[in-house]
């Protein structure tokens, strides 16, 4: 599955998997360095603690390697169509409409809010393939059967919907938690892997992540700022020499905080430091508090102006690892110097991060620079600038959420339609064997099992289970274990389209 770009377009890119396995040695790399500092550092506060106790390479693997595996086809732009898809369930006579034939696609209606409610959002979809959907060597048991602990390294986001800190309305939008998992959660809680902090009248104020959690989500953090940009560089979608050098011509005792970027070197690159100043000072403002320690994050009283030019003087610094202001031209010197600089990036990025013991909660805690997480931002947002907010892009995702629209609609229909000849007794292959198994083995909302008979291939009191429910959650797992070209073939199919649309591109020299 890709991260942004077109499925067609994928083998040159960092896929999920790709993206996964660097997480995955970033988040051990960074727990090595983490446990060695600590430790060489003789640091009082951990004179009493086993940090192998707190910090582990595997766990930190482990959760780097899963903790994308239940995002569904598209990328981002997939998980908005399915939240929406899910959340239009309950209205009545919703229809979604159908670019190829223009015809309205209309969706059964729910009879309940339980889907709306439930929504979809892909880390809860990975805790739910890890402790359900995948299977283990002997075939017979849900779930990958993982330790308390490595779920709670993949819970980024510790809580089910709506159980976000208050006041954090950008986490509102993210959970690893669906209802049928939360049973897990009370465990992680229990175990005091997870830690929810509350006001006198209970609402929650805060949530203290494991920390291995922590260490796998910088990493993913360092990984996809420097991994986009090394893809859409070489692609040449973003003119990353020209950023650089722009910034390097800057006086040097420049106030970038109150800057308006109009140095009139390079308009357009004008526009887009704008553009990033803009992004990063709104991310300064929206990171006043943090899941932990509010200390850690960027927006510190007082300090917002100091830390935006600590970050700009310190990408200053790491543009001179980068000799080159042209497009990339494909040559080995041109790799050369781009893998010089994004080594160079990924090595500030981790060096800023530390451990830190929080005396009130007796927790091993992962510290971070607040000037090297508005690096990162940086150049996050230079992905967004030049790729993300692109009419390309746009006119791409709008099409893929099409395609998730139908693919959803169709399979729901055909869905239904065996469910009642099963009701009949009738024989039917007209479902693929996963969705099938889905239907028959998995949990709806407020279950802890689909009431199946003895024989777990039987499909005998299906009928009986909460159809609505059932059968959109059992198509959002099978849609979500399709990749990227898979969902759009099997979209067109159901479309009735001869051929499945494609996205021409060149790229011999990258």
């Amino acid at each position: 599955m890709t991260q942004v770009v077109p499925p067609e377009e994928e083998f040159h890119y960092h896929d999920r998997l790709s993206h996964s396995i660097k997480v995955a040695q970033v988040s051990a790399t960074l727990a090595r360095m983490l446990v060695y500092r600590a430790n060489e550092g003789g640091r009082e506060c951990f004179a009493e603690i086993n940090l192998e106790e707190w910090v582990d390479p595997d766990h930190c693997y482990a959760a780097g390697l899963a903790h994308d595996i239940g995002h569904p086809p598209f990328g981002h732009a997939g998980e908005a169509a399915l939240q929406q898809i899910l959340e239009l369930m309950g209205e009545k006579d919703e229809q979604f409409w159908d670019l190829d034939s223009q015809a309205a696609i209309e969706l059964t209606n729910s009879d309940s809010s339980r889907l709306a409610e439930r929504s979809f959002e892909g880390n809860a979809q990975s805790t739910r393939v890890v402790s359900k959907l995948s299977f283990r060597g002997d075939g017979l048991n849900a779930g990958l059967n993982l330790t308390l602990r490595t779920m709670a390294a993949i819970a980024k986001y510790p809580w089910a919907k709506g159980g976000h800190p208050v006041g954090q309305n950008k986490l509102a939008q993210k959970w690893s938690f669906y209802p049928e998992e939360v049973g897990i959660l009370d465990k992680l809680v229990r175990a005091g892997f997870v830690q929810p902090v509350t006001d006198k009248n209970g609402a929650v104020i805060r949530v203290h992540r494991w920390v291995e959690a922590e260490i796998m989500d910088w990493a993913d953090d360092i990984s996809y700022a420097v991994h986009d940009l090394d893809d859409f560089y070489r692609a040449r979608l973003i003119p990353l020499g020209q950023i650089l050098l722009e910034i390097q011509r800057t006086r040097p005792t420049i106030n970038w905080f109150e800057s308006s970027f109009d140095f009139g070197h390079d308009a357009d690159i004008g526009e887009a430091l704008q553009y990033i100043s803009a992004k990063l000072k709104s991310f300064q403002e929206r990171s006043q508090a943090s899941f932990n320690d509010p200390a850690q994050t960027p927006g510190r009283a007082g300090g917002r102006m100091e830390e935006f030019n600590a970050a700009f003087e310190q990408i200053r610094s790491l543009a001179q690892e980068f000799t080159r202001s042209s497009d990339f031209s494909g040559t080995h010197e041109a790799h050369a110097d781009l893998r010089r600089f994004s080594s160079a990036v990924i090595k500030y990025l981790s060096e800023a991060a530390s451990l830190g013991f929080d005396a009130e909660t007796q927790r091993v805690q992962l510290r971070l620079d607040p000037t090297a997480v508005l690096v990162a931002e940086f150049f996050k947002a230079i992905n967004s600038y030049f790729v993300i907010e692109s009419i390309n892009l746009a006119a791409m995702q709008y099409g893929q959420q099409f395609n998730l629209y139908s693919l959803f609609s169709g399979l729901h229909d055909l869905t239904a339609e065996w469910m009642e000849k099963q009701a009949e007794n009738k024989k039917s292959n007209r479902l693929p064997a996963r969705l099938r198994s889905y239907l028959t083995t998995q949990a709806a909302p407020g279950q802890a099992t689909i009431p199946v008979a003895e024989n777990p291939t039987s499909t005998e009191d299906v009928a009986d289970a909460p159809g609505e429910d059932l059968i959109a959650i059992a198509v959002l797992d099978y849609i979500t274990s399709l990749r990227d070209a898979q969902a759009a073939h099997l979209a067109a199919q159901l479309r009735g389209a001869r051929e499945t649309p494609t996205v021409a591109g060149n790229w011999l020299n990258t």
